[in-house]
């Protein structure tokens, strides 16, 4: 039985991994058909011929309101919500594999000890001996990172 539960979280672990790299795939894809739009765009306006955004959006595919975002001087819900991580990505991969390695050798991190830990890494990166983590950072991070804690 104990056997058979190791057999299937790598299997679960491969599987989320690939998902979120084809998420990865497309979104990157999305986004080039995003910026193709708003080159052409900035094009047209230095050539006198300013197309609409929403006719270059169903040409190059993409949706209008990210691309008039752009055009405005806005960012994009990814670049937007980057700004505000509070760990970045390769810093939670760490957290994650730290909670791991903790909980096999039998005494997991209690998410106060786990804030703590965060708030550790936080104030190395950013060098401010006062940067810490909200209080429902650790739940929302546990519930991100459910597959490869489980």
């Amino acid at each position: 039985m104990h056997n058979q539960v190791n057999n299937i979280l790598p299997l679960q672990m491969r599987t989320s991994t690939k998902c979120r790299a084809e998420r990865r795939r497309l979104f990157q894809e999305y986004q080039k058909c995003t910026k193709l739009a708003y080159d052409q765009y900035i094009a047209s306006l230095k050539a006198k011929t300013p197309l609409t955004p929403t006719f270059l959006a169903k040409k190059h595919d993409c949706c209008h309101g990210t691309l008039k975002s752009w055009i405005n001087g806005g960012m994009s819900k990814s670049q937007s919500s980057a700004q505000h991580l509070k760990l970045l990505l390769e810093e939670e991969a760490v957290m994650v594999q730290y909670l791991i390695e903790t909980a096999k050798r039998g005494f997991p991190d209690t998410p106060r000890r786990a804030a703590m830990r965060a708030n550790c890494i936080l104030r190395e990166r950013t060098g401010d001996p006062t940067a810490c983590v909200g209080h429902c950072w650790v739940n929302r991070f546990l519930n991100c990172h459910k597959s490869q804690l489980s």
